[in-house]
């Protein structure tokens, strides 16, 4: 299926999250946008998806309210807390960022001492939640090709790293 919206910005789509069922969407993009739409099926072949449509679409803010500046706005991973609460990772300036809802201004995480050592473009990438609201999160490069992927969990306010995902 081919899609398509009618924004000068549309396009660069990063993170996806689906509702339990499989009818509503999240996405962002790298260029700063977050939208929020329905998905209809087609029962043959297989539930395949016959139409999305886009409900909402609008910028990402920052900690003000304001639209996150072009060096701020290269979002990467997205994960949807129980209470619908967003959480979305960054590229370039590499952080994590929580929204209590889409359209909501930014609250910043606090970062692991190791994200100011990643490189310009492999910041903190995949971003998923768990049951108990824990947020995991790795870097796009572990810095050499004999190192293993740390994985960063931040839970109960601070950030640990667990385990690491070894290179194959």
């Amino acid at each position: 299926m081919k899609w398509h919206l009618d924004h000068h910005r549309f396009g660069g789509l990063s993170g996806l999250e689906l509702s339990q069922d499989g009818s509503t969407f999240t996405a962002i993009s790298d260029r700063g946008f977050v939208m929020q739409g329905k998905l209809a099926r087609a029962a043959l072949p297989r539930d395949r998806i016959s139409r999305i449509t886009v409900q909402r679409y609008q910028p990402l803010k920052d900690e003000t309210g304001k639209r996150l500046s072009k060096r701020q706005y290269d979002a990467e991973g997205l994960a949807i807390g129980t209470k619908g609460n967003l959480f979305i990772s960054f590229e370039g300036a590499h952080r994590l960022l929580h929204y209590r809802h889409v359209g909501a201004r930014a609250e910043p995480l606090p970062r692991h001492a190791d994200f100011a050592g990643f490189q310009a473009n492999a910041s903190v990438e995949a971003l998923a939640i768990d049951h108990t609201g824990a947020l995991y999160t790795l870097p796009e490069r572990s810095g050499k090709t004999t190192t293993p992927f740390p994985v960063y969990r931040f839970a109960n306010g601070r950030w640990d790293q667990p385990f690491s995902i070894p290179r194959r």
